[in-house]
């Protein structure tokens, strides 16, 4: 329960200092912030769901130890979890996809482009089969814990879902590192100063560690075929599959809060001019306001006066 806590509590931060971002500096929201905002309220719901069969149903308990009740209620918490990943993967990365088209759009990349719109268009077609297979892997759907409440029906081979879980993750983690190289190799080839440029590769570079995590899951998945003892073995698999979406969530908002930074900056800037200037004369009773005045472009990272009331660039 730890864990998940510290992985839902960074998702919020990085989503809450990005609404910040929205509203008080750049004042504009586009298509891909709400689209992450859904993500994350998306995630907390299935971090909800998932603590909800931790404490009511048996996730990470052996099968042994727990009444058909606990075992119904682990399932349909399992169950659940699954179809919401699904969502939840595919929209974060169409969140990342359209912020770098929204910045790739400024250019002249048409190849960046295109391999962006193909990558969101691949990602919802893998997670939109992903799903299917997911909600009817038994028929009827709730037999898959109806069978311990005496319901007739029956379930795909033991092999489908975890062969299109490993399938799913292999699409993901391919385009995690499209999301993360991509960008790479497009910044290192600009005019911009070099540790500037290093900075922003480390942003980016979040998303091929969200792909490497999504590799690191894949032999846990197979788990899913073979387990005897399902609910227990399967809760490095769950935790995984916790801690990649909120990687995801980090890092597409991390790559929005460039305004902050710079305001941060100039802020900073502005304190040790004040104090310095207040050390060498007489005190600045407006000294503060210098931080109102000045704003740092994200293309360069100079300074330039900002006309007041002015919202700062988006990226």
């Amino acid at each position: 329960l730890g864990v998940q806590a510290a992985f839902l509590a960074a998702a919020w931060i990085a989503t809450s200092l990005r609404l910040y971002v929205k509203i008080a500096l750049t004042e504009s929201h586009t298509v891909d912030d709400g689209v992450m905002y859904l993500s994350t309220v998306l995630y907390s719901v299935y971090a909800a769901v998932a603590v909800h069969g931790i404490i009511n149903g048996g996730i990470g308990r052996h099968t042994s130890d727990l009444d058909p009740d606990s075992i119904v209620i682990a399932l349909k918490v399992w169950y659940m979890c699954e179809i919401l990943y699904a969502f939840i993967s595919a929209l974060i990365r169409t969140s990342i996809c359209l912020f770098l088209l929204r910045i790739f759009n400024r250019g002249t990349n048409k190849l960046a482009k295109k391999m962006l719109q193909a990558n969101i268009a691949l990602v919802w077609v893998s997670s939109l089969v992903y799903l299917f297979i997911v909600v009817f892997q038994c028929n009827p759907p709730n037999y898959y814990w109806g069978k311990f409440e005496g319901l007739q029906g029956s379930c795909r081979p033991a092999h489908l879902v975890p062969n299109a879980t490993v399938a799913h993750s292999v699409i993901a983690a391919l385009s995690d590192w499209v999301i993360g190289i991509l960008p790479m190799s497009i910044l290192w080839q600009l005019q911009m100063k070099r540790e500037k440029k290093i900075r922003l590769l480390c942003f980016f570079g979040i998303g091929v560690i969200a792909g490497i995590i999504m590799i690191i899951r894949i032999p846990y998945i197979k788990v899913l075929e073979i387990s005897a003892d399902f609910l227990y073995q399967t809760v490095d698999v769950a935790l995984w599959s916790l801690l990649e979406p909120s990687i995801g969530i980090v890092a597409g908002c991390i790559a929005t809060l460039r305004p902050l930074m710079a305001t941060c900056a100039a802020s900073t800037r502005s304190r040790k001019r004040s104090t310095s200037s207040w050390r060498r004369s007489t005190p600045a009773p407006n000294a503060i306001l210098v931080t109102k005045e000045v704003e740092i472009t994200v293309e360069t990272g100079d300074e330039r006066p900002l006309k007041p009331g002015r919202p700062l660039p988006d990226w």
